[in-house]
Formats: structure tokens, C-alpha cells, sequence
């Protein structure tokens, strides 16, 4: 996600990346592991903004405590070394993961930002707490940090198991998301853009996904076959206009941020293939 949010900056801005991978130009100060604090406090010097991306995703090989020390870490050490060095304003990435959809039946559909977060898992629980970080940074004087929760992130590498929508045949990897929501790193990278852009302030939580399903099956037909039983269903217009409308809904970031996703799944697929994917 971080290749796609620095191309999506530049040339706009002047970013500096902080890395354990050498990013050339962009890493004056060499690799960075945002675990050592210490070499984090000499790479934010003089930023007048910090977008905190690091963390260890779902989909990686990593047990249990890896993901919960890491990310949560991660995440603190960012905000505590940004606001030491001076800096104000931070875009963090949580996940749509702390929705908990996979343990539990949700609450009502589609999913908001005021749904409660109830995910169980090491990862899930990583990101609420690195919500809870950021929101408790967020009441210190002057100090605005923005989170988004971008849902499954369809990685060219990705696309075509998801147009199956076939299962991973490794015990370990990543299921798909229960509900087929996505978002292109395109889209999700423009979002990240214009939470850095937005003139706001203090703390704010904002869902990041396409407006479509990855499914060929209506969205609401998905959830009841998922569940078994169908959720409470908030603007049922929305399905009536475009049954495969994603369960997932951004309308705030629309409304707040002005960003809206521009790929559908349609073209995600046809934009794979013509590269051969």
C-alpha cells in the first residue's frame, strides 16, 4: 500500500519514506524500521505531516503475538516520534478488519463507521488498538490524526482468485472477505491523499471501498448466505438501485473528504488482463 500512496503523492509533495526496504530517493536516511524509535525520531525531522502505513497485513505469515506487538508499536512509535518532532497532522491505516464480520454476525448492513468494532483476532485487535492510539493522541492540543479503514485491497496479484472467488488452497493464508467488499490500491491511495489534504480537526474514522462487490451474486443474497440469516438493513434503496452495491459504506469520506472510489470491479478485472495478469 505504500508504493501506491507515495506514487499518489508525487509529485506534489516531498515524501520521505521510512522502510526496512532500501526506497532509494525517497529514504535519505537509508532503511527504516519503525520499530526502533530511535531511528524513527531521525527520519521524521522536519516533516510537516506523518501517513503511518507500517504494519504487518493480514494476509502475511505471522503468528499471533507478531501481529499484535508489531502493529500496535508500530503505530505508537509513529505518533509519539511524530508529535516529539513537532508534527500535527497524521493519516493512519486501520482496516475494515475490526468490524469483526468474520466472527460475527453484523450488527446491520451496510457497515458505517458507527458500527461497533467486535473483531476477536490478533490482527483485528492490533488495528483497534492503534485506533485507540491514534484517538488518544488525537486530544492533545492542536493535534489532528485521521483513520481510514480500507477494506480488502485488491493487489494485482490478487484479482483473478477473487473474480473466482476461490477459496486459498494453504491452510494459513488469508480467507476472502465474507462480505466481497474491496478497493483498488488506486483508490485507496487517493483516499489517503485526501485525508492528508483535508482541512480538519481532531480525530476522525472513515471507511475506505469501492462502491461494487468483487461477487456476481447481489450483495444482500452474499450476507444471508454467509450468516445464514439476513442483518437489519439500513437504506434498502441502495440494493434496489444497484443490487451488488458493496456492504461496506464510504459515503463519509465522500461527504467529508470529497473522495469517492472511481474503479468498479468491471474494470479492476479488465485492466488485470489486458496486463496478462
Amino acid at each position: 500500500m505504500g508504493r501506491h500512496v507515495v506514487a499518489g503523492l508525487d509529485p506534489d509533495y516531498h515524501v520521505t519514506v521510512a522502510d526496512r526496504v532500501d526506497g532509494g530517493s525517497h529514504q535519505p536516511n537509508g532503511p527504516v524500521d519503525v520499530l526502533d524509535i530511535k531511528a524513527l525520531d531521525r527520519a521524521v525531522r522536519g516533516q510537516d505531516a506523518i501517513i503511518h502505513i507500517a504494519a504487518l497485513d493480514a494476509a502475511m505469515p505471522a503468528g499471533p503475538h507478531e501481529f499484535f506487538h508489531t502493529n500496535t508499536l508500530a503505530a505508537w512509535n509513529a505518533l509519539h516520534a511524530g508529535y516529539e518532532a513537532g508534527i500535527r497532522k497524521f493519516v493512519v491505516c486501520s482496516s475494515s478488519t475490526v468490524y469483526g464480520v468474520r466472527e460475527m454476525v453484523p450488527r446491520y448492513l451496510p457497515i458505517d463507521e458507527a458500527h461497533p468494532t467486535r473483531t476477536t483476532s490478533p490482527y483485528g485487535l492490533s488495528k483497534r488498538v492503534t485506533e485507540l492510539v491514534a484517538s488518544g493522541f488525537a486530544q492533545r492540543d492542536g493535534v489532528t490524526v485521521i483513520v481510514l479503514r480500507p477494506c480488502y485491497v485488491a493487489y494485482s496479484h490478487l484479482v483473478e482468485r477473487l473474480a473466482s472467488e476461490a477459496e486459498p488452497a494453504e491452510p494459513d493464508a488469508e480467507p476472502l472477505p465474507p462480505l466481497r467488499w474491496y478497493v483498488s490500491p488506486a483508490d485507496a491511495a487517493r483516499c489517503f491523499r485526501a485525508a492528508l489534504e483535508a482541512e480538519l480537526v481532531g480525530y476522525h474514522v472513515f471507511n475506505v471501498g469501492a462502491a461494487d462487490s468483487f461477487s456476481s451474486e447481489p450483495s444482500l443474497v452474499v450476507a444471508e448466505s454467509e450468516y445464514a440469516i439476513l442483518p437489519e438493513i439500513h437504506r434498502p434503496e441502495r440494493f434496489d438501485v444497484e443490487p451488488r452495491a458493496s456492504l461496506l459504506d464510504c459515503s463519509l469520506a465522500r461527504e467529508t473528504l470529497g473522495w469517492a472510489p472511481r474503479d468498479d470491479w468491471a474494470s479492476v478485472v479488465a485492466a488485470q488482463r489486458s496486463r496478462g495478469g
